[in-house]
């Protein structure tokens, strides 16, 4: 693999001023995406603090452990305009190649760690972020490059969705006020991805289509 470029993304720029419902919060929808699951460390550690963290937010949406994971890409949205036949039809057609790229990516890359270290607000929930993560961000790269996808820039954000807002919208003082009294460590070895089928939002209901070792993990 080539030299990993060393981006660094501010999760501060997360921040809103204006938080909002997620309207789509356990609904039908298709998607197809690539994602991490957290490993069962990770994913108990990440109990832990949802569990301090759910009574002063009690009317929020909390993801649970079965639905946490970290994005690598979003091959094809749920918030895409597109109907579902076209999704469909879009997967059908593309899925083959896709599906060899993303094996082949997945086979030249190395075991790597991800490791969360803070919770902050997004528009519509609060993420868990890493700080630095350039072996994802180059993963995601070489991805798009090889399956030809059009993503426009790379998101260098590298982050685990824990809640999401319901109805009724904590006030983003208040929130700030609880994410900066909870700390948080979380490291996942990443050592596989997996092409899911996403049925509800977010990712409440997916089915998973391949997985995919990485290098020297099979």
């Amino acid at each position: 693999m080539g030299v990993i470029r060393g981006l660094t993304f501010d999760p501060a720029m997360l921040v809103q001023s204006d938080l909002m419902p997620d309207p789509l919060w356990g609904t039908e929808c298709l998607a197809f995406n690539l994602q991490v699951d957290l490993d069962n460390y990770a994913t108990a550690a990440v109990e832990e603090v949802l569990d301090v963290l759910y009574p002063g937010l009690p009317t929020q949406h909390l993801v649970p452990s079965t639905a946490l994971h970290i994005s690598v890409l979003n091959i094809i949205r749920a918030r895409s305009p597109n109907s579902r036949r076209e999704k469909v039809a879009q997967w059908d057609r593309h899925q083959e190649h896709w599906l060899a790229a993303i094996d082949a990516t997945a086979n030249e890359t190395t075991p790597f760690e991800i490791d969360l270290t803070e919770l902050l607000p997004a528009s519509s929930g609060v993420v868990a972020v890493a700080r630095n993560c350039p072996e994802l961000v180059d993963l995601r790269r070489r991805l798009a490059s090889s399956m030809g996808l059009d993503t426009g820039p790379v998101p260098e954000l590298c982050h685990a969705t824990v809640m999401r807002f319901g109805p009724v919208v904590p006030k983003l003082a208040g929130l700030t006020q609880i994410l900066d009294d909870l700390a948080i460590r979380v490291t996942t070895q990443v050592t596989a991805l997996r092409t899911v089928r996403e049925l509800v939002y977010p990712s409440l209901v997916r089915e998973t289509l391949r997985e995919h070792p990485l290098e020297q993990s099979t």
